[in-house]
């Protein structure tokens, strides 16, 4: 979330630390709640402690973006040792909206340097961000969002106004290649 759950907000004031990218990632978090009002610093850590021990040659999924004003999204794919030292790694970015889901997948690979030796992967750590500009230059807008739930057999409709929205990246059918 984007948002202290410890007090009750009645108007936004645009903070820093309430401007929280859509982030998908492997691993856990710690968060760190300072002070106990607004001005509170929170922050959280992602925790790269996912055990792995393979070692794929790409990522792919298929994806959707709504960009919000001139953003971009981001895929960042790690493979580390027992240290949490990084093997390998690679990163794409994109600002193309793509409103239906991609025809073909999106590929990351992961470029193996022919003859060199690489030490044991123990963890891998992906992260998708639904923006590339973080904190103060995280772009938003204000909107009356509708969402859809289904409750006891029965849909029904949640209304949120104002909502904070700024980009939104949607991710599915991820899956790691193995081809060599």
């Amino acid at each position: 979330g984007n948002t202290r759950w410890d007090i009750i907000i009645t108007s936004h004031e645009e903070k820093n630390q309430n401007k929280v990218a859509g982030e998908l990632f492997t691993g856990t978090y710690n968060v760190n709640i300072t002070g106990n009002d607004i001005n509170g610093d929170d922050s959280y850590e992602r925790n790269k402690s996912a055990s792995f021990s393979n070692r794929p040659t790409a990522l792919h999924f298929y994806y959707k973006y709504i960009p919000y004003s001139s953003d971009s999204w981001s895929v960042h794919i790690e493979l580390l040792d027992e240290n949490k030292n990084i093997i390998i790694q690679n990163e794409k970015t994109s600002s193309t909206t793509q409103s239906n889901w991609s025809s073909t997948p999106f590929e990351v690979p992961l470029n193996y340097e022919e003859g060199k030796i690489y030490s044991k992967c123990e963890y891998i750590y992906v992260i998708f961000k639904s923006t590339t500009q973080e904190g103060a230059n995280m772009p938003y807008r204000e909107i009356t969002q509708t969402f859809y739930v289904l409750e006891n057999g029965a849909l029904s409709s949640k209304t949120y106004e104002p909502a904070y929205v700024g980009s939104v990246l949607t991710i599915d059918d991820i899956s790691l290649v193995y081809d060599k």
